[in-house]
């Protein structure tokens, strides 16, 4: 009987085992669809940094672009460009078609020492109109700056001077790479497309070296870069990195688009940690398990050492006692047999949930609740409905959970729009039509109001190229915002004004308003105000405005309120046909 559980238990150990390996793999694979999710995101959101600084320089570019611009203009360009963008860049300059510097604004002079000088493949793309993005350099203390180059052209196609920028990598890393190294375990690191590594808070001694170059300090911990070579030819996905001191990394990398630069962003946590939950839950399976065949075994030692003590002492009074002997092995033998029914129920009990476990919470409750009631417990025990409640409480958590990541999702795969032309005046008057009775239980009232300026009367004066689904989102979010910032209620005043060069949206409330050292930063992923915000709210309505190739702005006065104004080109204009084109490629 002892080899039978002993070979039983044999059994189940190596069938949950190999349920183990395979419930590893699944979960490890969910972590690390999750990591990419985190990697897009904050790739995205260095994509979305770097675009704003390139359409700023080429609306500047454009300006330039006319006439002959004396050089007095273009220092006074570069001063409103360097005041626009002072806060996301170090300096700005710009170079004669020779690509010679010739004037250069920053907060540190010295910065002009590191500007690499323009040659190869990167003077080529300027003469043919095209920006550029330069390759990193070291300044100082291991800090990084990279340039963004814009080709200002002559009407008949030369190259008449080259806008720059320089940016600072830690300006980056700061918004975006920083608060993804949560622990010392879990970081973020990056790659220029040669494979020179940009950022890396664990190796910070190794920044500035490529990691190809088979350097000897390297190979101390790694034992290939196959992963590396993937993130340098732009793939995006997961991957596991072993390293010689026997731990493994699991690793989602993902490509960073910049103009001619594609770099790349992964973000690792030990393998280990990934798969904690599924480790600790199949080691305490074992552990109960081998309680409950602890009990049976000693319970089944117990009897058979009491069944060889009785039959000594019948034994020994055989031939005095035989029919009490006999009356007795009888009892025995039905006591044996009620315990091996016993012990075959209990292992079939135990072995059948067991074999099934998952890490489906629903699944685990009913497994539970099964088991309880199979042992004669009431729907109505306490011992019960605390088990639901506490599964109930996981599984609201888990639902919480699962909406914030749709929230990133949402923020990460922005939907490409669909363009039409329509008037935004009709879609803010359905707007508020809509909103009017939500808005009127919080005690806000919304007002509409709409104008031409003056020069701008014409047939369809307020109509714009527009994806209706996502300007209504993002007007939605604003208004409910403005809301949120009125809770003894108030009024919230939509106006829209037509002009000859532009379409105006402005949303206006009487809340609380913005404070002035957090105004700057409203836009930005993850930066809320709010107590259980996420911060993607007012990033995403930015973003949405950004793809209509239109303006947002805020204005603010604690106590006072809060304006947002939107700027979209007119229907019919160049700018407009440029992002149907873009829409359609």
């Amino acid at each position: 009987m002892l080899l039978l559980v002993v070979f039983l238990l044999a059994v189940f150990v190596a069938v949950s085992y190999r349920f183990y390996k395979e419930t590893e793999v699944k979960v490890a694979a969910q972590s690390g669809a999750q990591q990419l999710l985190i990697a897009k995101t904050a790739a995205a959101g260095l994509e979305g940094y770097f675009d704003f600084i390139h359409k700023r320089m080429e609306k500047e570019a454009e300006a330039l672009q006319s006439g002959q611009i004396p050089v007095s203009a273009i220092e006074d360009s570069l001063n409103t460009m360097y005041l626009d963008l002072s806060y996301r860049i170090a300096g700005v300059y710009f170079l004669d078609n020779k690509f010679q510097l010739q004037s250069f604004h920053s907060n540190d002079p010295k910065l002009r020492d590191f500007l690499p000088p323009v040659t190869g493949p990167i003077m080529t793309s300027l003469l043919r109109g095209e920006y550029t993005v330069g390759t990193p350099v070291v300044v100082n203390s291991q800090q990084y700056i990279f340039e963004i180059l814009q080709p200002v052209m002559t009407s008949g196609g030369q190259l008449r001077l080259v806008l720059g920028a320089a940016v600072p990598l830690k300006n980056l890393s700061s918004l975006y790479l920083d608060p993804l190294n949560s622990t010392t375990t879990h970081y973020s690191w990056m790659l220029d497309q040669k494979g020179m590594l940009l950022y890396n808070p664990r190796h910070p001694e190794m920044l500035g070296h490529r990691i190809f170059e088979n350097r000897r300090e390297c190979f101390v911990c790694h034992i290939h870069f196959q992963t590396e070579q993937r993130m340098v030819r732009a793939e995006s996905g997961t991957a596991t990195i072993d390293f010689k001191n026997q731990s493994r990394d699991l690793v989602a990398f993902t490509p960073i688009h910049l103009g001619n630069q594609n770099w790349a962003l992964a973000v690792s946590i030990p393998y280990t940690e990934a798969i904690a939950l599924t480790r600790d839950s199949f080691r305490n399976t074992l552990l109960l398990v081998a309680f409950f065949f602890s009990i049976i075994i000693g319970g089944a030692l117990l009897v058979i050492n009491m069944h060889a003590r009785r039959i000594k002492a019948e034994e020994e009074a055989r031939f005095t006692r035989q029919q009490a002997q006999l009356e007795r092995q009888l009892l025995q033998s039905e006591q044996l047999a009620g315990i091996g029914r016993m012990t075959s129920q209990i292992a079939h009990q135990i072995r059948t949930p067991l074999s099934a476990i998952s890490l489906n919470i629903e699944y685990l409750e009913k497994q539970i609740r099964k088991m309880l009631l199979s042992r004669g417990v009431s729907t109505e025990n306490l011992e019960l409905q605390d088990i639901q409640s506490v599964t109930a409480s996981v599984t609201d958590e888990i639902a919480r959970l699962s909406q914030l990541i749709e929230d990133y999702l949402k923020f990460a795969r922005l939907p490409k729009p669909t363009f039409r032309v329509a008037s935004i005046g009709e879609m803010v008057h359905s707007l508020a039509a809509f909103l009017e009775k939500e808005m009127s239980d919080k005690h806000i009232r919304l007002d509409v109001l709409t104008a031409e300026a003056e020069g701008a009367a014409r047939k369809n004066g307020d109509h714009i190229l527009m994806d209706e689904n996502l300007l209504w989102q993002a007007f939605t979010n604003l208004v409910r915002n403005s809301a949120d910032a009125m809770p003894q209620g108030g009024t919230i005043t939509l106006g829209v004004t037509a002009r000859p060069a532009e379409i105006e949206v402005k949303i206006s409330d009487q809340g609380s308003g913005i404070p002035e050292d957090k105004l700057p930063h409203i836009f930005e992923p993850f930066f809320t105000t709010k107590a259980d915000g996420t911060g993607l709210g007012l990033s995403y309505v930015h973003r949405i405005v950004t793809q209509h190739h239109a303006f947002i702005a805020c204005q603010s006065r604690v106590g006072v309120g809060t304006e947002f104004t939107l700027s979209f080109p007119p229907a019919g204009t160049g700018e407009s046909k440029e992002i149907l084109a873009k829409a359609s490629a």
